[in-house]
């Protein structure tokens, strides 16, 4: 990223009449090791997220870019609001998260529009959302930022996260990327393209409230609901995500079994799954089976727990 030219436009301020100190982890880079947590008052970090970074491509030449070259543009640096045990972000390591945020990837044209109105009409607690990278006019992505005014236990978290993702889902067409819902989810600053739309809305009222909201339902753990979300919570059961998506079969049992070691040692789990995603082309090529795909993935395991380790050649 050196070498590329962004330009912030740093001229937005935000100013909250319900401001809040908030702690979240934060690094300059998705590949960073170390993420350590601060504390900011909530309308600074309000203020880095209006403040866009446009990177000097377009939104046409961006579209035409491979993943990795997309990936090297939108990687600004990125956040978890979440306090870490340590600092490291690996799989195990959030010990309480301080906001929920949810990812709209599959809008209708304007469903950005709308997923701000159905917040402001359903739950009307304070909350950001702004445009995403891939946000297009006739494809709108959008992400809806929550703060809470107290930091939450990760089963305080994925209850009352599920329950907004639930309430603001359509019932039909899912708008939601599931795999927001996980707690050590980091999300990348915002950018965009030089010619790119970029908006955002703020609703300055006050904080979703966890002990008034956890109180509205006294047997939360057992409720209907509860039940759904655990089915749509990602990677909780290995085997049937990897089922969904790679097929049945010897496949299957591969990737789970590998996937579920490398999270064992304590592999950041975006590293995980991006091996998976690349090494799944493997199967779609004849000439390679799946002797040479436990090889090569456990070799690239192996080189990711040396540098770790600090052992690199």
């Amino acid at each position: 990223m050196s070498a590329i030219s962004l330009v912030t436009e740093n001229r937005v301020k935000i100013v909250l009449k319900n401001d809040a100190v908030l702690e979240f982890a934060h690094a300059k880079d998705r590949r960073s090791t170390e993420w350590p947590t601060i504390e900011a008052h909530l309308s600074q970090l309000y203020t880095r997220l209006a403040r866009v970074i446009r990177t000097p491509e377009t939104t046409t030449e961006f579209d035409a870019m491979d993943k990795q070259q997309q990936d090297g543009l939108k990687d600004v640096g990125g956040y978890i609001p979440a306090i870490l045990k340590g600092s490291r972000r690996i799989s195990g390591a959030v010990e309480a998260r301080t906001a929920i945020v949810l990812d709209a990837d599959t809008l209708p044209s304007d469903g950005h529009l709308k997923l701000w109105q159905d917040w402001l009409n359903s739950f009307g607690y304070n909350a950001l959302i702004h445009t995403t990278r891939k946000h297009r006019p006739e494809s709108p992505r959008a992400r809806l930022v929550i703060p809470t005014d107290r930091p939450m236990a990760l089963d305080e978290y994925h209850y009352i996260c599920g329950f907004i993702y639930c309430v603001l889902n359509e019932e039909e067409n899912s708008i939601f990327d599931h795999t927001t819902l996980q707690a050590e989810r980091f999300m990348y600053w915002p950018s965009a393209s030089t010619d790119q739309e970029f908006w955002y809305k703020i609703n300055d009222a006050e904080l979703l409230h966890v002990d008034h909201f956890m109180s509205g339902d006294p047997d939360w753990r057992n409720s209907d609901w509860m039940q759904q979300l655990n089915s749509i919570k990602p990677r909780v059961d290995q085997t049937q995500f990897t089922r969904e998506r790679f097929g049945d079969g010897e496949r299957t049992a591969t990737f789970t079994r590998l996937t579920g070691t490398l999270l064992a040692h304590g592999i950041d789990a975006d590293v995980t799954w991006q091996l998976m995603d690349a090494f799944n082309q493997v199967f779609f090529n004849p000439p390679f089976g799946y002797q040479k795909f436990e090889h090569d993935f456990r070799g690239i395991w192996k080189r990711e727990e040396a540098k770790r380790n600090g052992r690199t050649n």
